[in-house]
C-alpha cells in the first residue's frame, strides 16, 4: 500500500480530493476545470504517496499545461485500453452534487468535467452521477429503500439524451484501438451496463457479496447498500470500512450518502472532535452549501427556476 498508518482524525486522498473540490466550487463559484486541476496538481505533488498511480499520472501531465485538463484523463484511459474505472474520483465529485443538489441538470454535466479531469471511462462518470443522484434525493428528503431502482431509470433517461454523448462518449474507438489492454478486469465495451446492473441487484446483494477491488461499480453499489441497509450514520461508515478492500474510499462515498440520508445532526460529536483541521472543514462545508443556496436564487432572478419550487435548506 502507498498510504502510511494514520492516526485517529486523520484522513487519506479521498477526504483531501473532496476538500479541495469543495474548495474550488467556492473559490470560483462553481466549477472551472483549470482551477480545479491547479488545486490537484498541488495536492498531489505536496503528498505524491497518499494518492494512486493513475491519479498521480494525471497530475503529473497536468503540471506541464493545466489548460489541458479536458484531454488529459482521457489521453489516460485511452493508454489503458479502456479499462482503467477506478473509483479514484469519486468523492472530488461529491463537491459537485453538492452545489447542484437542487438542480440535476447542471449537476451532470459538473459531475461529468469533475470525474474526467483524472478518470475518464464512462463507467466511473456513471457511478459518479449515481451517488450524486442519491445525495440531491436525500438531502430533498426523498429517502426511499428504492433509490436504486430510481438511480437506474434516471441514469437510463440521461444516457438517452445527445448531450451525454457529447459529454460522455467524446472519444476515438480508433484511437483507443491502437492501445493494447492486458489487464484481467474488463474494458468499458465489455460492460456498458455494469454500473445498472449492479444497482438493480442492490436488494438481492447480501452484505458479504459486495465486492472491495476499488473498482467504481463496486463501490457505488456499497455505498448504496449501506444508505439503504443500515440505520444509524455510523454503521453504514462502520460496514463500508470493514468489508476491507479499497476501505478508505468505501467509507468517504458511503459516508456522503449516509450523512445526506441521516443528517449533520445524526454524526455522533465522538467522531467529529478528534477531525484533523475541522476549524477548517466545517465553515468551508457552510460555505460551499450557501454558495449553492446563493446559486439558487440567481437562478430564480434570472427566470431560470420555478418560483414555486425552491428548495428546503440545508443548513
Amino acid at each position: 500500500s502507498n498510504k502510511r498508518l494514520l492516526k485517529p482524525g486523520e484522513w487519506t486522498d479521498d477526504a483531501e480530493q473532496f476538500l479541495l473540490a469543495m474548495e474550488s466550487f467556492v473559490a470560483a463559484h462553481g466549477f472551472d476545470g483549470v482551477e480545479m486541476a491547479g488545486r490537484l496538481v498541488k495536492a498531489v505533488t505536496s503528498h505524491p504517496r497518499m494518492y494512486g498511480m493513475h491519479t498521480r499520472e494525471v497530475a503529473t501531465m497536468l503540471d506541464f499545461d493545466l489548460e489541458d485538463w479536458p484531454t488529459v484523463g482521457r489521453e489516460v484511459w485511452y493508454r489503458s485500453g479502456g479499462m482503467k474505472a477506478g473509483n479514484g474520483s469519486l468523492t472530488r465529485c461529491v463537491a459537485a452534487g453538492l452545489f447542484h443538489w437542487n438542480n440535476l441538470e447542471k449537476m451532470i454535466e459538473a459531475t461529468v468535467r469533475v470525474c474526467q479531469i483524472t478518470h475518464y471511462d464512462p463507467r466511473t462518470v456513471e457511478a459518479a452521477l449515481a451517488i450524486n443522484f442519491a445525495l440531491s434525493q436525500c438531502l430533498h428528503g426523498r429517502f426511499s429503500e428504492s433509490l436504486p431502482e430510481q438511480c437506474v431509470q434516471w441514469l437510463n433517461s440521461v444516457r438517452s439524451t445527445e448531450s451525454w454523448d457529447k459529454l460522455v462518449h467524446d472519444y476515438s474507438r480508433d484511437e483507443l484501438a491502437q492501445y493494447s489492454n492486458f489487464s484481467p478486469f474488463p474494458t468499458y465495451f465489455e460492460e456498458l451496463d455494469a454500473l445498472t446492473e449492479a444497482l438493480e441487484s442492490t436488494d438481492r446483494t447480501g452484505y458479504r457479496e459486495l465486492q472491495t477491488m476499488g473498482y467504481c461499480v463496486h463501490t457505488a453499489r456499497i455505498a448504496y447498500w449501506c444508505m439503504i441497509n443500515c440505520r444509524r450514520f455510523e454503521e453504514g461508515v462502520e460496514k463500508s470500512v470493514r468489508l476491507g478492500g479499497d476501505a478508505d474510499t468505501q467509507g468517504a462515498i458511503a459516508g456522503a450518502l449516509c450523512g445526506a440520508r441521516f443528517g449533520l445532526s445524526r454524526i455522533p460529536d465522538s467522531w467529529v472532535a478528534p477531525l484533523k483541521d475541522r476549524s477548517r472543514i466545517i465553515p468551508e462545508a457552510e460555505l460551499l452549501m450557501n454558495a449553492a443556496s446563493a446559486e439558487d436564487e440567481r437562478e430564480f432572478e434570472r427566470g431560470e427556476r420555478d418560483p414555486d419550487k425552491r428548495p428546503p435548506r440545508v443548513l
